[in-house]
C-alpha cells in the first residue's frame, strides 16, 4: 500500500499492485530463424526452441532477398499468428512479408506481445515469391522474464 499525499487514504501500489513483489521488466532476448537459399516458388519450414524461461515477443523484423509469405505458430499451443482466406473463402498459405515484418531500424510492434512458455517453439514456414532463390532472416524480439 501506498500513503497518498494528503496522508490520509491509501491506494494500491502502482508497480505490483498490492502484491508487494517486485516488478521485474525481464531481461532483452532475440531468437532468430534464417532460412538459407529457400528456392524459387519453394517453401521451408524452420523452429526456434525457447530456452528455460518464458520469453514475451514483442517485436518483428526481417530481412530479405526476396518477398516471401509466411506463417508463425506456437507449437505448444498450437495457436497461430494469422488465418488468410482466399477470394474463393479457401485457407491460403500465408500473409505477405511486408504486410507484418518490420525492419531494423522500424521494428513491427505487436498490439499485444505474446509469451511462450519455457521450452516451447516458435515455429515458421516460409514461401518464397520472388521467383528467385530467397535468403530469410527473421528475428523475434523481446525479453525473458523470471
Amino acid at each position: 500500500m501506498v500513503v497518498r499525499p494528503d496522508g490520509q487514504q491509501y491506494q494500491l501500489c502502482p508497480v505490483c499492485g498490492g502484491t508487494g513483489e517486485a516488478y521485474d521488466p525481464g531481461l532483452f532476448f532475440t531468437y532468430a530463424i534464417d532460412f538459407n537459399n529457400v528456392a524459387a516458388n519453394g517453401n521451408a519450414q524452420g523452429s526456434a526452441l525457447i530456452l528455460d524461461k518464458p520469453f514475451r515477443w514483442m517485436f518483428a523484423t526481417a530481412k530479405s532477398t526476396g518477398t516471401f509469405v509466411f506463417t508463425v505458430q506456437d507449437a505448444k499451443n498450437k495457436r497461430p499468428f494469422q488465418l488468410v482466406n482466399t477470394s474463393a473463402g479457401q485457407a491460403g498459405v500465408g500473409v505477405q512479408n511486408v504486410n507484418f515484418w518490420g525492419t531494423g531500424q522500424n521494428p513491427f510492434p505487436l498490439p499485444i506481445p505474446y509469451e511462450f512458455a519455457p521450452r516451447d517453439q516458435i515455429q515458421v514456414s516460409v514461401t518464397d515469391t520472388s521467383g528467385a532463390q530467397n535468403t530469410i532472416n527473421l528475428n523475434f524480439i523481446g525479453v525473458e522474464i523470471g
